[in-house]
């Protein structure tokens, strides 16, 4: 088990759905009403820490700027969920890792006593083209000059996505152009950060593209945005086979709603307890969750 034995949640799902009469949303003011496979989901299952296999368990955090004053709430929340890895984004990151670089040490070092890895993540699509290369090369030269003043390693993560705009541009879900420019991106970009590859996360949909992008690093996030059993076990089985002695991290959404993918917002934790089982089962080392807001809401009810 991933972390031991069952843990009692705090308040039952049976309590809590007669006194707010639904699940928490972003909103906060704002309820839905949840279908009964969740209202009959037993209050004292934790679907992470309950799964079958010894997985790292990590968690992308967006805005991460907004929880460096309340670094502590996170840090508790991440400790006692189970979650022992933090992809970190932030539209400050360029700051962060620059003038406040004092604040991201602290913040890192906080974490890191507690056992929780970090990543640093960088996520902007347009990077793919040519004129947008250099804004991410000077990202990535932050990066490095992070990374030195620390004194230890920290990975850097690319959430560069190109099916996004291939998609809005052409109706198709990753042409040949577009391909080309996310290879090319990736190449200038392990170039630059030089001995340790970025690790990449990754549309799952890439197929045809998939042993070219792992030329360029030695983790892969694979964003399968799924929630049917037998697909995730089929993509994991797939992506195994592919990465071979490379790290594979499986990506799966809890959001409210997700275009183009499926989420577990509206499963059951027992259903999502065995989707990380199948992760685990079929070799993956990590499960990855999008993301941070959502998976505490999707937990907490």
């Amino acid at each position: 088990m991933l972390a031991g034995a069952l843990r009692i949640l705090g308040i039952s799902l049976v309590l809590l759905i007669l006194s707010c009469g639904g699940g928490s949303k972003s909103d906060a003011n704002n309820s839905v009403n949840l279908p009964e496979v969740i209202r009959e989901t037993p209050s004292n299952l934790h679907p992470i820490k309950d799964a079958e296999g010894n997985l790292e368990v990590c968690v992308f955090l967006w805005n991460g700027e907004e929880y460096l004053d309340k670094r502590e709430e996170l840090l508790d929340s991440l400790i006692s969920e189970g979650i022992n890895c933090l992809l970190f984004s932030s539209n400050h990151i360029d700051y962060l890792m620059g003038e406040g670089r004092y604040t991201l040490k602290d913040f890192v070092d906080n974490l890191r006593v507690h056992g929780i890895r970090f990543e640093i993540v960088l996520s902007k699509n347009r990077w793919i083209f040519p004129y947008m290369r250099g804004e991410l090369l000077e990202f990535l030269g932050l990066y490095k000059d992070f990374v030195k003043f620390y004194g230890s390693y920290i990975p850097i993560n690319l959430d560069i996505e190109p099916h996004v705009i291939s998609s809005q541009t052409t109706g198709e879900f990753i042409t040949p152009y577009y391909r080309r420019l996310y290879l090319d991106t990736l190449r200038e970009a392990k170039n630059s950060v030089g001995r340790f590859n970025p690790v990449i996360s990754y549309a799952y949909r890439y197929y045809g593209l998939d042993k070219d992008v792992l030329e360029y690093t030695d983790t892969l996030v694979v964003m399968l945005y799924l929630n049917q059993l037998d697909r995730i076990r089929e993509n994991v089985n797939y992506y195994r086979s592919i990465t071979k002695e490379k790290k594979l991290r499986i990506a799966l959404s809890v959001e409210e709603s997700i275009v183009g993918g499926f989420s577990f917002y509206y499963k059951d934790k027992e259903e999502l307890r065995t989707a990380i089982g199948v992760v685990a089962t079929e070799g993956a080392e990590s499960i990855v969750f999008q993301d941070y807001f959502w998976l505490m809401s999707y937990l907490e009810r």
